[in-house]
């Protein structure tokens, strides 16, 4: 028997999710270029910076957000230039469900995998104040380049057993955490919500150990404090709320505000990269690093004007 389709959102999130798309898509597309212009600075030419070396963990910290950031980029593109108003109860969403689910595997596992990057980072820091070993952070990068890898391919994993979708309940969806209807994302929320509380945990050690070393105005050590401030206001606190929304009612926050937490992770990305371009570069250098990067981002924004045009 056919079944009828199932209301999974409210009427006014179809314009709340295209607010969220665009602000996800402008964040993302800073991200790439901001921290590929620090990463190209410390490559090629490190004079530039205020530090000679970045640390592992700042290293991996990076290049986690740019890759997670660029394979999270088509999904944002479907979404937004792509994207119709659902004008009534019958109307079907105008997003293909499958390549919808396709390319939001990346991005919803994106949001999984950021609060551990912040973890390793903390970490590695409490480490560099108490131990100077490279051997330990050599072992650290290794362990945390395999939990990363961990966390991202089970993500995908558990996503991936969502298929075939039933396409008789998320004909509506216009978002891929809609379409995840036998997990409902509490497997990837819950983790991102064990890390974020380590996170915290780890956070307050850091901070003792900080103020026991009185190493708090280095530079290294204040970038980590920004991370951590960020980190908490825009992936730990929504993390916690989405969780228990999500327990107690059975249905996804995101069918009333949107995939808010994607939103948020794409922000605290783009807000850190700012923050390190800022602080790491030479300030004579600043002005010159800031024009590059509004042409860069002038043009990106052009491109994506004339593909939605056409």
């Amino acid at each position: 028997m056919k079944m009828s389709p199932v209301k999974l959102q409210m009427p006014y999130i179809t314009y709340l999710n295209f607010a969220e798309h665009i602000v996800g898509l402008l964040c993302q597309v800073i991200t790439i270029v901001l921290i590929t212009i620090l990463l190209l600075i410390y490559n090629f030419n490190v004079d530039l910076l205020k530090v000679k070396t970045f640390s592992r963990s700042m290293i991996f910290y990076l290049c986690v957000h740019l890759f997670c950031a660029i394979l999270g980029i088509p999904h944002l593109i479907y979404k937004v230039f792509w994207w119709r108003p659902l004008e009534n109860e019958a109307t079907n969403s105008a997003y293909d469900p499958y390549l919808l689910f396709w390319t939001g595997l990346p991005e919803l596992s994106y949001m999984a995998l950021a609060p551990f990057c912040v973890l390793y980072l903390i970490i590695d820091r409490c480490l560099a104040l108490r131990l100077i070993n490279n051997q330990t952070h050599k072992l650290l990068f290794y362990m945390a380049v395999l939990i990363a890898c961990l966390i991202y391919s089970s993500s995908l994993g558990i996503y991936i057993a969502e298929l075939p979708l039933n396409l008789n309940k998320v004909s509506r969806c216009e978002l891929a955490s809609c379409l995840m209807l036998k997990y409902r994302n509490i497997l990837q929320l819950s983790a991102k919500m064990v890390i974020g509380t380590l996170n915290v945990i780890f956070c307050l050690v850091f901070l003792y150990i900080l103020e026991k070393s009185g190493k708090g105005k280095n530079l290294k050590n204040r970038v980590v404090k920004y991370t951590i401030a960020l980190e908490i206001l825009f992936n730990v606190l929504p993390g916690y709320s989405a969780v228990i929304f999500n327990v107690i009612t059975g249905t996804p926050s995101s069918a009333y505000i949107g995939e808010f937490a994607l939103v948020f992770c794409s922000m605290d990305a783009a807000i850190c990269s700012a923050i390190y371009l800022r602080l790491f570069l030479k300030q004579k250098n600043t002005a010159t690093v800031c024009i590059t990067t509004q042409m860069v981002v002038k043009f990106l924004l052009i491109r994506l004007a004339r593909i939605w045009g056409n």
